[in-house]
């Protein structure tokens, strides 16, 4: 307002309107730079780059080719290259703020369908083929891994006594102290009801035995509160050896070891015997 009616002069509303909006973009960039993921993200930045260059170019050539008494709407060269070009930035910002908002909706479908909706673990189809994959590598290359069968101890008489609700938020609980205590590597899905399935990639038994002991007081510890109550687990662990022929060999060690450790009183850890 001061260089519209104390002082009139166009150069100064331009450089001020220029160098604001400059700064903007440039925070937009750096947010995209370091939150964003994927091509959208990058295109958008790269489209609001261009603007940041435009407007500074703009800026600074207003006091060569603008007078003080210049109109906005001046027909100039330089303006029209000026509008043309900023306006054709911002349709390509719309479609990359379009391409983000499908990226993102595609990574949330993806995590739905690759996660079970009430623990947030990996559905059973997504960590069956992770641990399928898992034991072709070992075929190739005899790294071993370990499969853990996990089961919640007496879920059936939470749920008669607390609700289901209650029964709900105890499975969510058990996968979340269970997540803390395993690997970025490591593999937690949902097997079924109330039991998981945890493959630990490039252990023996003694490592495997050990994380499984982690697991086990990492839920054991948790405290009861008025919401969810106490639980423990037991844990079946089987790793592959030399004989197995698929992957459900080791999953019927593991799946075997697991009733002997809930045979032997629950909350505890158990080691499959070598075939």
């Amino acid at each position: 307002m001061f260089f519209l009616l104390v002082q009139p002069d166009y150069r100064m509303r331009l450089v001020v309107f220029a160098s604001t909006l400059a700064l903007l973009l440039m925070a937009h960039v750096h947010l995209l730079l370091r939150k964003g993921r994927g091509f959208a993200a990058r295109f958008t930045a790269g489209v609001l780059t261009v603007q940041v260059l435009v407007l500074l170019v703009r800026a600074a050539t207003t006091f060569w080719l603008d007078q003080p008494d210049t109109l906005r709407f001046g027909s100039s060269p330089m303006q029209a290259v000026y509008v043309a070009t900023y306006s054709f930035s911002v349709l390509l910002v719309s479609v990359g703020v379009l391409l983000m908002a499908s990226e993102r909706l595609r990574t949330e479908f993806e995590h739905l369908a690759n996660h079970d909706s009430l623990t947030g673990a990996l559905a059973r189809r997504v960590v069956m083929h992770d641990s399928a994959q898992e034991f072709v590598r070992w075929q190739r290359y005899q790294h071993g891994f370990a499969l853990l069968m996990v089961d919640v101890d007496h879920f059936k008489r939470i749920n008669d006594q607390h609700g289901y609700a209650a029964g709900d938020r105890v499975l969510a609980r058990v996968v979340d102290a269970l997540g803390h205590a395993l690997r970025t590597v490591d593999r937690l899905g949902r097997y079924g009801g109330e039991e998981f399935l945890v493959l630990l990639p490039e252990v023996q038994a003694g490592e495997a035995r050990m994380v499984a002991e982690r697991m086990r007081l990492a839920v054991a510890r948790l405290a009861a509160t008025e919401q969810v109550p106490a639980c423990t687990v037991s844990i079946g662990v089987a790793c592959v050896q030399r004989g197995d022929a698929s992957l459900d060999a080791v999953l019927a060690r593991a799946d075997a070891a697991l009733y002997e450790a809930k045979r032997l009183g629950r909350n505890r850890v158990e080691l499959a015997a070598s075939a």
